[in-house]
């Protein structure tokens, strides 16, 4: 019992020492976050003429502004990624292809040149209004923080909400400057050498990971098409899916959300989907 007390103690200590160490890592020490280009679409705006002028200035993501309240600081309800626009327009396709049970007629084929021509000859999917995917639950919330705030506070932000992305303003006007990412927030805490947690992390190889009891893994295999990938994406509500070679069930790589970037890319791979 005393040695279990012990053990607990100091898993406590080294807890609390992680913590205290993230809270006085200030969010300005974040790279690459005023060099972010942020991007607004209101709620009125249809989802065909968000994912063009996203895809147009090469942003993966962009505030949503309330058209009712055009003026008001406080104005942003949301928060919305280019990938979860796509997933969620991918299902909508697959969901009308079901119904039409011509997936891959001739006529599709000719007509549509890529995802945004399918949008065009689809209204009812493409001229969606942004503001009524709220309720697919589709938008991150907007919760900012400010230069001054911690790292600590940021993962929390991260964990709590599952956000992809955090918007960051000035305290003295809260305009938006940019963002803080995932992806910024893993590459600082991987400069975090000698703090045996993060190195124990850093030192791990991909390919090291095996899908032994691939029941309980999320996956792939790599001679699925790209469709069934992505529905997996949107269905699940996840980020990224482990893509397995289905013979020696060994990790090949991932399909994340953002990859559905590519269908906006090359027309030829949203005809070819399946």
């Amino acid at each position: 019992m005393a040695e279990s007390n012990q053990t607990q103690c100091i898993a406590m200590d080294s807890a609390t020492a992680l913590q205290r160490y993230l809270d006085h890592i200030p969010v300005s020490s974040i790279s690459g976050i005023k060099s972010s280009v942020v991007l607004e679409v209101k709620t009125g705006d249809f989802v065909k003429d968000a994912l063009r002028i996203m895809f147009k200035k090469n942003v993966a993501s962009a505030l949503i502004a309330d058209v009712s309240t055009d003026g008001f600081p406080d104005r942003f309800i949301g928060f919305v990624h280019l990938s979860s626009l796509l997933l969620w327009c991918i299902q909508e396709i697959r969901k009308l292809e079901n119904e039409i049970e011509c997936i891959e007629s001739e006529k599709t084929k000719e007509t549509v040149c890529g995802i945004m021509g399918f949008l065009e000859q689809n209204p009812h999917i493409g001229q969606t209004k942004v503001g009524e995917l709220g309720k697919t639950f589709l938008w991150d919330p907007y919760f900012p923080v400010g230069m001054r705030d911690t790292l600590f506070h940021v993962l929390l932000m991260f964990s709590k909400h599952r956000l992809q992305a955090v918007p960051v303003v000035e305290l003295s006007n809260s305009n938006v400057i940019g963002f803080i990412t995932q992806t910024a927030v893993i590459h600082l805490l991987l400069e975090s050498s000698g703090l045996e947690w993060f190195d124990g992390i850093a030192d791990k190889v991909i390919s090291d990971f095996r899908f032994d009891n691939e029941e309980h893994v999320l996956h792939v295999y790599g001679d699925q098409n790209i469709i069934e990938a992505f529905y997996i994406l949107w269905n699940k509500q996840i980020g990224a899916v482990a893509v397995t070679d289905r013979g020696s069930k060994r990790l090949i790589g991932c399909l994340r959300n953002s990859d559905a970037y590519l269908l906006l890319e090359k027309e030829d791979l949203f005809q070819n989907r399946k």
